[in-house]
């Protein structure tokens, strides 16, 4: 009997999801909302506005308006009545994630915003987070004893790091997210798969009410599954999006059947919005691939600039820093590839001059003094203020 039902149940998980199936997830959320202080929404909304003061001073925060004013912009298309009550932070860290407070803070991480490939996919993942928020995914989970311990456990450690650097008063008590919690804090509100397929469902209905290409949501997490896949980990390694949502098959098959559904009842051609997303992220687009090369998972990450050179972005930038990866790995045949990136890169407008001083440092180690020259030649004249002027200058020296 028990085997089947079990082939029921499989069977049931390999339908199609029907048009008339697709029912809209609505807010839990009133417009306005304010917690009862003296219960224990309220005192979670309180810490989190302890955590928010110390976020917008955080080192590790973006402090780019124009960014910011980029991004709220795309949570007022998603969800106008609601965006307000919305904050958002980028944080300089090089992984693909994104947290929502109950108090309607938002954390977006870099790593985030470089594996986006439009402003569709951006929003894909800002709705999903959305649909935690008003669907108060993380207040639901306070009244699993298990999250109240993991909580008990984040707050004491917060205090304890906050005092241990200077960031707090002993005596304050209050005030829990340090710089070094980030990791943790995304730990905390990582929610169960039910709830974060519901959050999936949401986003993709908001963007669809905003007129944004429903299939993105799909297509960003297939070249996410494809990039994981090409770390080629000797051993699983942790991850908060792998072990707390859905499994990626099952999720990308329901994203694209809610696409389907979605883009079917539309009456208005559907949006990518690529050039205002390229032009606003490619201001930091330096920083973000210099970020992921430090991570040192060269197999990722050659993927993923592999998959950014394929789609057009930031060329120059892009196979400087293949060349980079190249150069710093040092595997067999390494060094000639790095040379080819390099060389690749000159022809793009928007490449870095620091490339012709790892080229430079390459002949250098060849004692190819000729060719070494002349790209420190090159790299002082891109960079005359360059701070290492002195060091390039007596490379220079070197062979004569």
């Amino acid at each position: 009997m028990s085997k089947l039902v079990l082939a029921y149940a499989l069977v049931m998980l390999i339908q199609p999801i029907n048009a008339e199936e697709f029912l809209r997830v609505m807010p839990e959320l009133t417009t306005n909302y304010q917690p009862d202080t003296s219960g224990t929404e309220g005192g979670i909304w309180l810490i989190m506005k302890d955590a928010e003061e110390a976020l917008k001073n955080s080192p590790s925060r973006i402090n780019d308006p124009e960014l910011d004013a980029y991004l709220h912009d795309l949570i007022c298309k998603l969800t106008p009545e609601y965006c307000p009550e919305i904050r958002i932070y980028v944080i300089r860290r090089p992984h693909f994630n994104a947290t929502m407070a109950p108090n309607g803070m938002m954390q977006i991480w870099t790593g985030l915003l470089l594996r986006a490939k439009n402003e569709a996919q951006l929003s894909a993942v800002l709705g999903h987070e959305i649909g935690h928020y008003l669907r108060r995914h993380s207040i639901k989970r306070f009244d699993d004893a298990k999250f109240k311990t993991s909580l008990f456990s984040f707050l004491t450690v917060g205090i304890a790091g906050a005092v241990a650097t200077g960031h707090m008063n002993l005596n304050a008590g209050r005030s829990v997210l340090d710089i070094s919690q980030f990791s943790m804090y995304a730990s905390i509100f990582a929610y169960g798969r039910a709830h974060e397929s519901e959050a999936d469902k949401y986003g993709i209905q908001l963007l669809a009410d905003a007129g944004m290409k429903t299939e993105e949501a799909a297509k960003l997490w297939e070249s996410l599954t494809a990039e994981f896949d090409a770390a080629n980990y000797k051993k699983p390694k942790p991850s908060l999006f792998f072990s707390t949502h859905p499994a990626p098959k099952d999720r990308i098959r329901k994203l694209n059947a809610y696409s389907r559904i979605l883009s079917s009842r539309l009456d208005k051609e559907e949006s990518l919005g690529l050039k205002a997303f390229q032009e606003r992220i490619s201001v930091h687009m330096k920083t973000m691939l210099s970020d992921e090369i430090n991570l040192r998972q060269f197999g990722q990450t050659q993927y993923l600039f592999q998959s950014l050179l394929a789609d057009g972005i930031s060329p120059g930038l892009v196979n400087y820093f293949l060349g980079e990866l190249h150069r710093i790995r040092k595997e067999e045949g390494d060094f000639a590839l790095a040379k080819q990136y390099y060389e690749e890169a000159k022809k793009y407008e928007d490449h870095d001059p620091e490339l012709y001083r790892s080229l430079g440092i390459m002949y250098l180690k060849e004692k190819n003094y000729t060719l070494a020259h002349a790209q420190f030649s090159d790299y002082l004249a891109q960079l005359p203020e360059a701070t290492d002027r002195e060091m390039i200058e007596y490379y220079m020296t070197m062979g004569r």
